[in-house]
């Protein structure tokens, strides 16, 4: 089923959907391969704006990629002033959800619009695509849409958290080979990879196709820089935690079973932890991600006022594969 198949008969004459009236437009990647039609410029992004699944995952795209693919559009309105945009994109349920995604996020920030509204622009289109589903193999009866992502990255930018994150500087730790650890709440709550005590005084260790980092990774790093006074675990022990204590750096354990619900003395811990912390709190399960997500999802919802389906597309922005289950 083509974009052409399902959309309005007013829009049906070129084959494309109307983002932003006689601006920008989206398109299957059939009906423009091989246009000569002057008066649109179309350009393809699969390569650039891709999705690296953990498992079965797809999306949605993180806040660097948000930000290059609207800086990408702006930049072609300015190289094409005389000329309607159109974005192709490769059919595929799951192409056009995260085409939707970024465009969706483009009007957020370039148009001032609210999610509800960005989502009426393409509700047309909801039968073609695929909600976004946890970073497992396993059947996943839950889903979360796009309006949800939209309403989670919108809270963000109203409480000016956009403007608090240094984007060179996540691009950087986004990386796994360089800590894996990203902001979710800016200056107050970070999520990160366990780490691991290693011999001989290395700071990493590649095994089986993937790094873990020792304490003394963060401590000499991103966690002086980054203002962290105290570390909360969720999983079993790999490390000493002296390691960091002697950095100066509080030790908080929390451990509960993986892929479960937090136990109610464990949160409330864990928000007292995090409330009167001296400095940023960074916290970890095994590959920061379930756990993790979870806790810092509830401090969201507590202390920000995010819905939980608001803090979960947050969370998935900022460290894709976030909360599981």
């Amino acid at each position: 089923c083509s974009l052409r198949q399902s959309l309005p008969m007013k829009l049906q004459m070129d084959g494309s959907f109307s983002v932003i009236e006689d601006v920008l437009y989206l398109s299957d990647a059939e009906t423009f391969k091989n246009s000569n039609e002057n008066s649109f410029h179309s350009f393809f992004t699969e390569q650039e704006y891709s999705y690296i699944p953990f498992c079965d995952d797809f999306g949605p795209m993180n806040l660097d990629q948000i930000y290059k693919f609207s800086e990408m559009i702006n930049e072609k309105r300015e190289a094409h002033p005389d000329q309607k945009l159109v974005y192709c994109v490769e059919n595929g349920p799951r192409n056009l959800t995260n085409a939707v995604f970024l465009l969706g996020s483009y009007l957020i920030i370039t148009q001032q619009m609210r999610p509800d509204s960005v989502w009426k622009v393409f509700k047309n289109l909801e039968p073609q695509m695929e909600m976004y589903r946890d970073a497992t193999f396993s059947e996943d009866p839950f889903r979360l849409n796009l309006i949800d992502c939209w309403s989670g990255f919108a809270r963000a930018r109203s409480l000016g958290w956009i403007d608090m994150i240094d984007l060179d500087e996540y691009i950087h730790y986004d990386n796994p080979l360089e800590g894996d650890l990203h902001w979710i709440v800016p200056d107050k709550l970070i999520a990160f990879k366990g780490p691991h005590s290693l011999s001989n005084a290395r700071l990493f260790h590649d095994t089986h196709g993937y790094r873990v980092f020792s304490p003394t990774f963060y401590t000499d790093g991103p966690f002086t820089d980054m203002g962290v006074s105290t570390v909360v675990r969720l999983n079993e022990l790999e490390y000493a935690p002296a390691e960091f204590e002697a950095c100066g750096i509080r030790c908080v354990d929390l451990e509960f079973d993986d892929c479960s619900v937090p136990p109610t003395h464990v949160i409330a811990e864990f928000l007292h932890t995090v409330d009167f912390a001296r400095g940023a709190v960074a916290v970890h399960c095994k590959a920061g991600l379930g756990r993790t997500g979870t806790l810092i999802a509830i401090y969201m919802m507590r202390t920000h006022g995010f819905t939980a389906r608001e803090a979960m597309g947050w969370l998935r922005i900022m460290r894709p594969g976030s909360v599981i289950g």
